[in-house]
């Protein structure tokens, strides 16, 4: 009898046990929403819940006049793994690469916040900062 209530205890407190399909990370669920950027009004940046991961689509200028873009409109979506201390990971659209660190910093929490464009954009040599405030 007692060993019948060892066997059964462990298997109700796991179909007992509230189960979350959710896997988004709580600090990448709160990018989501659509985003300008602070120097040139037209660039934008959506992030939206996609399944159960956040993508990141860079609709700038950059986007808009690269003939790549037309042909390959994935390359210019970004998975969000997470943020913390000041980096956020990113990995290429529905890719099983690794996650990739690069700089982010909330100015404003929630609302206003920036980033290295190498996040957005990894082929870019140059080391400069976007800085985007939150329009949605």
């Amino acid at each position: 009898m007692k060993t019948s209530i060892l066997f059964l205890l462990p298997a109700v407190m796991l179909f007992s046990c509230k189960k979350n399909n959710d896997n988004i990370d709580p600090s990448a669920a709160t990018l989501v929403g659509k985003w300008v950027n602070v120097a040139g009004q037209l660039d934008t940046l959506d992030v939206y819940k996609e399944g159960d991961k956040i993508i990141m689509f860079d609709n700038s200028f950059y986007f808009r006049t690269n003939m790549a873009a037309w042909t390959n409109y994935n390359a210019f979506k970004k998975e969000v793994g997470s943020i913390s201390n000041e980096t956020i990971y990113t990995r290429p659209y529905k890719s099983n690469d690794v996650y990739f660190d690069n700089y982010f910093k909330w100015l404003n929490p929630y609302t206003k916040f920036e980033i290295r464009v190498q996040a957005l954009h990894p082929e870019v040599s140059a080391l400069y900062n976007i800085t985007y405030e939150k329009v949605q």
